[in-house]
């Protein structure tokens, strides 16, 4: 009797042991994701924090203006996200784009959504790669990446052909 008690206690304290550490590991892995997916949810079950839409712009190599739409939450941000676009000769201003841009905008973050003009004419060049890294050095000096309340490393989302690009650069 006193044998099969101390099965059965090892046994379970083994399960438990087991079960904390498959739990430090998927949060360690799916931790930081999960949370953005549920500030997202929690953005589209109906709670819509008023923000502010602004236009800027950004110069890069060979001369070209690169405008940008910028969404900014009141009442402070958890981190300043870049959103690149698809393939699309809507660009910046594609429907589905700016309705993503505002469901991050409810779950509390800043959002910049640039306009790539190749992208927009459907056409794929080197050059495209390039905007998007200085875009990227763009956002990650921008004022909005430094006063997030998380921290200021910003993030990097690419729709459709613009999540390819978005790795490369």
């Amino acid at each position: 009797m006193a044998r099969t008690r101390t099965r059965l206690l090892r046994a379970a304290v083994g399960v438990v042991a087991a079960l904390a550490i498959g739990a430090g590991i998927a949060w360690a892995l799916f931790g930081p994701g999960g949370l953005f997916l549920l500030r997202f949810q929690e953005g589209a079950a109906g709670f819509a924090p008023a923000y502010t839409a602004q236009n800027a712009s950004l110069t890069v190599r060979g001369g070209r203006r690169v405008p940008i739409h910028v969404y900014v939450p009141h009442g402070g941000h958890e981190r300043l996200v870049l959103v690149i676009h698809g393939v699309h000769h809507d660009g910046y201003d594609e429907e589905r784009l700016v309705y993503f841009a505002r469901r991050l905008v409810q779950a509390g973050y800043a959002v910049a959504t640039p306009e790539l003009e190749d992208l927009k004419r459907y056409e794929i060049t080197p050059r495209t790669a390039d905007d998007i890294e200085e875009l990227i050095a763009w956002a990650g000096a921008h004022p909005l990446a430094r006063e997030s309340r998380r921290d200021p490393r910003i993030g990097v989302v690419g729709i459709s052909f613009g999540g390819g690009l978005a790795i490369s650069a």
